[in-house]
C-alpha cells in the first residue's frame, strides 16, 4: 500500500486529466479526482471530495491538491470531517495541480511517507524536489557519472515516442539524474520524452546512458535492459546489434526508395513515386494546406536582451498558459476514449513534456507573453525534430505542431481552418492529425505529401476515413500551383501532375469503376447476411465505446455481438460506479439503436491491466481467477455492473453474457447474482428492465465438451476463439515465439465448435463467435458449416464477412468444415 493522492478542481475535465497523467506515470498509486459541482458546472462538491478521500486512502495517508482558492476551502472543510488520527495523515498541499500530482504520485510510488510526498508536490512548484523525490529533469550534474552503460538500439524505429515514454516511467521511483545521449551528442534528461525523441537515435545507433546519484546504478541498468530488449517491440531480432542501421527514408511497396531531394521537377505530365499509405484513386485540383503555427499578436522579448522592461507578468501569463494546457488536456482525454484513441493519448504526453515546458518557462520569465512563449517553444521543438531523418521523427514533429496549435487556440490564437474545395487533392509537406477530420468533412479527394510518415497519427486517421494518401513524395509537392489537376494513386504510391488528356480520361474511368464497386459494397453491407441458399447468418460487431458502435452501424453491423465492458476499468485506480457504467452502456446502445447490444460482464484477469482490482499476473492470469471466476469472488464489483445493465435494459435492447465459464454451477451463481441485482433496484424504486437473453462465453474447452450441461441454463453461446485456441492448443497468445501455432482452423478447435453447436441445437440455443477468427472470410464459412449462426467482428470487417457468406451455400460451408476437421 502507498500514500494516496486526491485532486480537487473546479473543472471535472481538468481533475480527470491530471489524474490520468499522474496514473500513467505511477499506475500503482491510488489517485482520486473530483471536479465540478453537483449540477456538472464549474465549482466543487463537498460530498464528492469526501468520496474521493475515501477512495484514495489505503491507510498510509493522503496528499490533497487543489487548483483555486474555492477548491482549497471546500477541501479543507472535507478534511475536518475525519477523526484526529485520520486528519493527521491527510495533508492539504499548496502546489500546482498537474506538476504537483506528478511529483506526488511518482514519489508515493517509491514508498515515501505522506510528508515526503507532500514535500515533493510543493517542490514541483518551486522547480526542485527534496531528496526523497526524483531529480529534476534539469538538475545539474557534476563530475564523472556514478553509472554508465552503452547499448545498441535494436528495435525497428529506434528511440521514438513510445520507448521514450517507457524510459521516463522507469525513473519514477529512483533518486538519480539520468541522461541519455549518442556518442556524438550532449546528454538529455531521460525524463523528457521530447528531448529523447529529439536525439534522432535510430535502429543500430549507440546509446550512452549515464546516471548521477544514490540510485544511479539501478536506474541506468533498468534503462539499458529495456533498450537491449528492444523496448518490447516486435521484429527487433531481425537485425543484430552490430548491423548497420537501415537507410533513412521510407520505401515504396515494390522496394524502391521514396522521392529524395534530387527528384525530378514536378512539371506537366510528370509522375513521382512515394510511399503508398491509403489505397484508392483521387483526381482533382491541387489545394495547398497551411500547417504552420499561427502568429500571436504579443511582441516577443529576446531573453538575451536581459530583464524585460514593462514586459508581460510571468506569473500571470504562466497561469493563463496553465489554464489553456489544462483545457487541451481535457479535450485530448475525451478524444482518447474515441476511435484511434491512442493517437490522442500520445498527444497528452507531448502536452506535458518537461523539456517543452522548461523552454516555455524561460521565455515567460524573460517577459514574453503566454501565446508567444508557447508558440516559439513549440516551433523550436518542431524544427529540431523535422530536421532529423526517419519517418518516426517526422511523425512526432507533426504531433508537436498539432499539440501546439491546440494550446494556441485556447490562448485566443486560432489557426485558420483548412479551406479545401470538395474533391480537391491536398498538397503539403505534411498534414496534422487535427486537420484530417476537417478535411474529411470538407470532402477532400486525397492527400499528396512531400514528407509525412506512413505510421503517423494523421495517416492512421486518413486510413480510418478511407482517404487515398501518398507520403514521401519529396520536395516541391507543397509548391504546386493551386488548381493544378493532379492524380494520386494510393495503391501504387504515385503522383501525376497535370496528366495529358488520354491518361486523365483513363484515370477517371478507373475512379468511376472503383466508386461503383464501393457503393455496391456499402449497399450490400446494409442488407442482412444470407448464404447463397438463403440460410440466415447474423453479422454483428465487437465494440468497446459509443464511437465504435456508431462505426459498426455505418458498416452494416446488425448489432453489437460483444461489448467489452472492461475498457471502462482500464488504467484507472478507482472503480467506475453504477451511474457511470449505466451512462457508458446507454451511450453505446443509443449509437447502434434499435439493434441489440450483447454486454459481456467484466472480463478481469488474463492480459488486461486493471489497477483498481489489484490483479496478480499469476493468481489472475490466463489459468487463474479471471472472467466470471473473478466476478463471483468479488460480488460487489459484479453486482454494481449488473445493476447498471438492468437499468439500461429499461430503455434499450440488451443481452448479457458471462465470460470464462467452465461449470454449470458458476452459471447458476451468476444468474442468481443477476436476480439479486434486480431485487436491489426494485427495493430502491429504480426503473429497470431484463436482458432479452442470457448467455455465456465459450473460451474453455471444458465448456464446449460439456455444453449439454450448460445449455439448459442459457439462451445462447458465444465462442471466444482467441482464448479457445489458446487453451485447446496450449499456446500462449501473448508470446510471438508460438504465435504461428495459434490456428483457429486447427482440426481440434473446429471439432470443439461443432460439438458445441450440436449440443446447443438439441437444447434450442444458438451459437455465435466473437473472436478474431470470425473476421477471416474463409474461417467464417467453416464456422457456419459447423452450425454457427452469428458472427461478431471488427466494424471494418463487416462488409467483407457478409460478402464471403453470400458467396457460398450451406452445402459448401459444410464441405469446408469437413476439410477442416479432417486436417492436412
Amino acid at each position: 500500500m502507498t500514500v494516496g493522492v486526491v485532486l480537487v478542481s473546479h473543472s471535472a475535465a481538468i481533475a480527470a486529466g491530471a489524474r490520468e497523467l499522474a496514473a500513467q506515470m505511477s499506475p500503482g498509486v491510488p489517485i482520486a479526482a473530483t471536479g465540478g459541482d453537483e449540477d456538472g458546472g464549474l465549482g466543487t462538491s463537498l460530498d464528492e471530495i469526501l468520496k474521493a478521500l475515501e477512495r484514495a486512502d489505503q491507510g498510509e495517508g493522503l496528499v490533497v491538491l487543489y487548483d483555486l482558492g474555492g477548491a482549497e476551502l471546500t477541501a479543507q472543510t472535507a478534511l475536518e470531517f475525519g477523526d484526529p488520527e485520520t486528519q493527521e495523515r491527510r495533508l492539504l498541499c499548496d502546489a500546482p495541480l498537474v506538476e504537483g500530482a506528478l511529483a506526488a504520485a511518482t514519489t508515493a510510488a517509491g514508498g515515501a511517507d505522506v510528508h515526503q510526498v507532500a514535500a515533493a508536490a510543493r517542490a514541483a512548484g518551486a522547480g526542485a524536489g527534496p531528496d526523497a523525490a526524483p531529480a529534476s529533469p534539469d538538475a545539474a550534474v557534476e563530475g564523472e557519472p556514478d553509472a554508465r552503460r552503452t547499448v545498441t538500439l535494436v528495435n525497428p524505429l529506434g528511440l521514438h515516442a513510445r520507448p521514450a515514454a517507457m524510459l521516463a516511467r522507469e525513473l519514477h521511483d529512483v533518486r538519480a539524474e539520468v541522461r541519455v545521449r549518442t556518442p556524438e551528442q550532449e546528454g538529455v534528461s531521460a525524463r523528457s520524452l521530447l528531448a529523447m525523441v529529439g536525439l534522432g537515435a535510430t535502429r543500430g545507433a549507440e546509446l550512452v546512458i549515464e546516471g548521477w546519484g544514490p540510485d544511479a546504478e539501478r536506474a541506468v541498468e533498468r534503462i539499458a535492459a529495456l533498450a537491449r530488449d528492444g523496448f518490447g517491440e516486435a521484429d527487433h531480432e531481425a537485425q543484430e546489434p552490430g548491423d548497420a542501421p537501415a537507410p533513412a527514408g521510407p520505401a515504396t511497396a515494390d522496394g524502391d526508395r521514396a522521392a529524395g531531394p534530387d527528384a525530378a521537377p514536378l512539371v506537366a505530365g510528370a509522375s513521382r513515386r512515394g510511399v503508398p499509405v491509403v489505397g484508392g484513386l483521387a483526381i482533382g485540383p491541387a489545394a495547398r494546406l497551411d500547417a504552420a503555427l499561427p502568429e500571436p499578436e504579443e511582441s516577443e522579448h529576446d531573453p538575451e536582451d536581459g530583464p524585460p522592461k514593462g514586459g508581460a507578468d510571468p506569473d500571470g501569463e504562466g497561469g493563463r498558459l496553465e489554464a489553456a494546457v489544462a483545457r487541451v488536456r481535457g479535450e485530448l482525454e475525451a478524444l482518447a476514449r474515441g476511435p484511434e484513441g491512442e493517437i490522442f493519448a500520445a498527444h497528452e504526453l507531448l502536452l506535458d513534456d518537461p523539456a517543452l515546458h522548461d523552454a516555455v518557462r524561460a521565455r515567460l520569465d524573460a517577459g514574453t507573453g503566454a501565446a508567444r512563449a508557447w508558440r516559439d517553444a513549440v516551433a523550436a521543438q518542431h524544427e529540431r525534430l523535422a530536421a532529423l531523418e526517419g519517418e518516426a521523427l517526422a511523425a512526432r514533429a507533426a504531433d508537436v505542431l498539432d499539440v501546439g496549435r491546440r494550446v494556441l487556440r485556447e490562448l485566443g490564437v486560432p489557426a485558420a481552418a483548412p479551406d479545401v474545395p470538395e474533391g480537391a487533392v491536398v498538397v503539403a509537406d505534411d498534414v496534422l492529425p487535427s486537420q484530417v477530420p476537417a478535411l474529411v468533412d470538407a470532402g477532400v479527394g486525397g492527400l499528396a505529401l512531400g514528407r509525412g510518415a506512413p505510421t503517423s497519427h494523421a495517416m492512421i486517421l486518413a486510413r480510418a476515413a478511407g482517404v487515398p494518401a501518398v507520403t514521401g513524395l519529396g520536395p516541391g509537392v507543397a509548391d504546386l500551383a493551386e488548381g493544378t489537376m493532379i492524380v494520386v494513386d494510393g495503391d501504387a504510391g504515385e503522383l501525376t501532375v497535370d496528366p495529358e488528356a488520354g491518361a486523365l480520361e483513363a484515370a477517371r474511368a478507373r475512379l468511376a469503376c472503383q466508386e461503383e464497386e464501393r457503393q455496391e459494397r456499402l449497399a450490400a453491407a446494409q442488407e442482412p447476411a444470407r448464404l447463397a441458399d438463403g440460410t440466415r447468418v447474423e453479422v454483428a460487431a465487437n465494440a468497446a465505446r459509443p464511437a465504435e458502435a456508431a462505426m459498426a452501424a455505418t458498416a452494416g453491423a446488425e448489432g453489437i455481438g460483444l461489448l467489452r465492458t472492461e475498457m471502462a476499468f482500464l488504467e484507472r485506480t478507482d472503480l467506475p460506479d453504477e451511474d457511470e457504467q449505466a451512462r457508458d452502456l446507454a451511450a453505446v446502445c443509443e449509437a447502434i439503436a434499435p439493434a441489440r447490444v450483447i454486454v459481456r460482464t467484466l472480463d478481469a484477469g488474463g492480459d488486461k491491466p486493471l489497477p483498481a482490482l489489484d490483479l496478480d499476473p499469476v493468481r489472475h492470469g490466463f489459468l487463474g481467477q479471471r472472467g466470471l471466476r473473478h466476478g463471483l469472488a468479488h460480488p460487489a464489483v459484479l453486482a454494481t455492473q449488473l445493476r447498471a445493465i438492468l437499468r439500461v435494459a429499461a430503455e434499450h435492447r440488451v443481452a448479457v453474457m458471462f465470460p470464462m465459464v467452465s461449470d454449470a454451477s458458476e452459471l447458476r451463481a451468476a444468474r442468481a447474482a443477476l436476480a439479486e441485482a434486480a431485487a436491489d433496484l426494485d427495493a430502491r424504486g429504480q426503473a429497470r428492465g431484463w436482458p432479452e437473453e442470457v448467455g455465456v462465453m465459450v473460451e474453455v474447452p471444458a465448456a464446449a465438451v460439456a455444453a449439454d450441461h450448460l445449455a439448459p441454463e442459457v439462451d445462447f453461446f458465444s465462442v471466444g476463439t482467441n482464448d479457445l485456441v489458446q487453451y485447446a492448443l496450449a499456446v500462449d497468445r501473448t508470446l510471438p515465439e508460438v504465435a504461428h501455432l495459434a490456428r483457429p482452423d486447427h482440426p481440434a478447435v473446429v471439432r470443439l465448435v461443432r460439438q458445441l453447436c450440436e449440443a446447443a441445437e438439441e437444447a434450442g440455443c444458438w451459437v455465435g463467435v466473437c473472436g478474431d477468427a470470425a473476421a477471416d472470410p474463409h474461417v467464417a464459412t467453416v464456422l457456419v458449416g459447423a452450425g454457427v449462426r452469428e458472427l461478431s467482428v471488427a466494424p471494418a470487417a463487416v462488409p467483407a464477412v457478409k460478402a464471403a457468406l453470400r458467396a457460398v451455400d450451406l452445402a459448401e460451408a459444410r464441405a469446408r468444415l469437413a476439410a477442416a476437421t479432417a486436417g492436412p
